[in-house]
This record gives structure tokens, sequence and C-alpha cells, in this order.
């Protein structure tokens, strides 16, 4: 920090002007990004609830991610991702999406967990740009029908700005998975068997 202060003071300019400067640079960059669409196919997978031991488990959410020009498979792979969480007005937590395990990202450099609930992992990868979660409710006055478009509306935010937040270099280290951890993920999961695409359907 020192440094970047002493080159912008050098060079006669106000920090607080520069990085109004930044800003609005990164602000342009990412309008010319829209151009090019992140591809974001979410689709859900409900169970029956009758004799459901777990009437709490209503189903799960399958998501598949096309990376924009520029990008990869890799690219997308390798970066961190953040589920989103849902609460009340007081609080409550109405529904939830819960990553399956081989998607969570649990070391304690990489890890982001929830700051309102114990031991809820939000930090997952896609497997082949695919991402699965297992879809929960917790109030039964909630239709499946606006819990699924809930969380499609903040899983689309999530992954569109994480994506365009790494095509503008602003990811930091820790929501970016080094080549060793790929490799280990890969040997530790490579050989799983993702879910059927055709058991989800669209909302």
């Amino acid at each position: 920090m020192e440094s970047y202060s002493n080159l912008i003071e050098g060079a006669g300019l106000k920090i607080s002007e520069n990085i109004r400067c930044h800003v609005q640079k990164l602000t342009d960059l990412a309008a010319a990004l829209e151009a090019e669409p992140v591809g974001v196919d979410i689709k859900f997978q409900w169970r029956s609830q009758l004799n459901n031991p777990y009437p709490e488990s209503v189903g799960a959410l399958s998501v598949a991610i096309s990376p924009p020009a520029g990008m990869t498979q890799n690219d997308v792979d390798s970066i961190i991702f953040v589920s989103p969480e849902f609460f009340g007005e007081r609080g409550s937590e109405p529904f939830r999406v819960d990553s399956y395990y081989y998607h969570r990202v649990a070391n304690s450099m990489n890890l982001v967990d929830s700051s309102r609930v114990s031991r809820h992992v939000l930090s997952f990868v896609t497997i082949e740009g695919r991402w699965h979660a297992g879809v929960y409710r917790y109030n039964d006055s909630l239709t499946l029908s606006d819990l699924a478009k809930a969380v499609e509306a903040a899983v689309v935010k999530q992954i569109t700005s994480t994506i365009r937040c790494f095509q503008l270099g602003l990811l930091p280290n820790k929501r970016l998975l080094d080549a060793d951890q790929i490799a280990k993920r890969r040997e530790s999961f490579g050989n799983i068997d993702l879910p059927d695409e055709a058991s989800f359907s669209s909302v």
C-alpha cells in the first residue's frame, strides 16, 4: 500500500482521484463484458413428499455454466463460488441450498462459511462446469415455484458476478484453486458419477 501511495503522490495525483478513475475504468470494462453473456442453466428435481422421512428435503438443484468468450471450462472449474443464503425479515431461514459434498471447498485457506448459520459451508467449485446442491424448505407455506424463482435469481446473480470479477482480475487468491488443489480434487472426485441431467427440469 505504501508503494502505491508513493507512486500516486509522486506523480502529483491524489489517491482519492486515482481510486475514482480506477473504479470508472473497471465499470467501463464490466459494461463491455456484458456483450459476452455468461450461460447459467438452472434446473430442479423435486422429491415426492409421500412417505418422505425428511420432509424439509424437497429436492435438488443442477446448474450448468457455459463460460463467456475468453474463458475456458478449466477457468470456471478453478473459481471458488459462494452459495447464496436466504433469510427472512426476522432472521429466519425459510429455505436453503446446500452443495453436494464433492463440490464443497472446506479447507482453511479457501473456506467461505456462513456468518449466521453454524457449520454451513458456502464455498463450492464446479466439476466440468456443473454444480449440484440439495434444496431444503423450512417454511411449508412457501410454494416450490416461488422457492425455485428466488433460488434461480440469486444463483444467476452470484455466478455471473463472480465470473465477471474473475475476468476483471478482482478475485482474491483465496477464491481461486491453484494447480495442486485442482489436481488433488480431480484425483479425489474425478470418478464421481454426476446426477443425470434428464431427471432435472427448468422452473
